[in-house]
Formats: structure tokens, C-alpha cells, sequence
């Protein structure tokens, strides 16, 4: 087996995770800065930020109550074959610390 493939995507998920990290360090910069500005969009010559929002919701204790006896009915059905398992492969890969 060559170890080539192997070894290069470990040195670029290595380059990626660096770059990453500095990305996120820089998007706090960024969004500051546009913040301040009263900005909700600016563009480059390389592209547009722009700031989006997501809105997330706080269902009452009764609607909790019931996706509790969801979430068992699915395990239920997981457990006697009701429900159908779709497996999808995929590669993962850690970079040794």
C-alpha cells in the first residue's frame, strides 16, 4: 500500500485545521467591524459578507413532553425492525496531537 495519499491528506487536513482556526479568529474581526459600522453587508473584489440571523425556538414543557415519547417510539421501532437503518459511508480523519 503507498503511503502518499495517506500522508499528503494528512498534511492538508493539518494545513486546513490552521487555517480554520485563523479564519475563525478573523470572522470575530469581521463581524465587530461591521457591527460598529452599522453594516449588513460589505463587498470585496473577492466576494460579499454579508450578516445573516438564525432564528431558533423554546417549545413549552407539553411540546417537550411529546417529542420525549417521539424520541421512544423511534428507539422503539429502531429496536424491532419498524424503521429502516440508512448507512452512508464516509471517511473521518484525526490528526494525531
Amino acid at each position: 500500500m503507498k503511503n502518499e495519499a495517506f500522508t499528503k491528506y494528512a498534511e492538508l487536513e493539518s494545513q486546513i485545521q490552521a487555517l480554520e482556526e485563523e479564519k475563525e479568529a478573523l470572522k470575530l474581526d469581521v463581524i465587530n467591524e461591521m457591527e460598529t459600522e452599522g453594516l449588513s453587508t460589505f463587498k470585496i473584489i473577492q466576494g460579499t459578507f454579508s450578516m445573516q440571523e438564525r432564528k431558533t425556538w423554546k417549545y413549552s414543557p407539553n411540546v417537550e413532553k411529546e417529542e420525549a415519547k417521539v424520541k421512544e417510539l423511534k428507539k422503539e421501532e429502531e429496536a424491532d425492525g419498524t424503521a429502516q437503518a440508512k448507512v452512508a459511508r464516509s471517511l473521518r480523519f484525526q490528526l494525531a496531537k
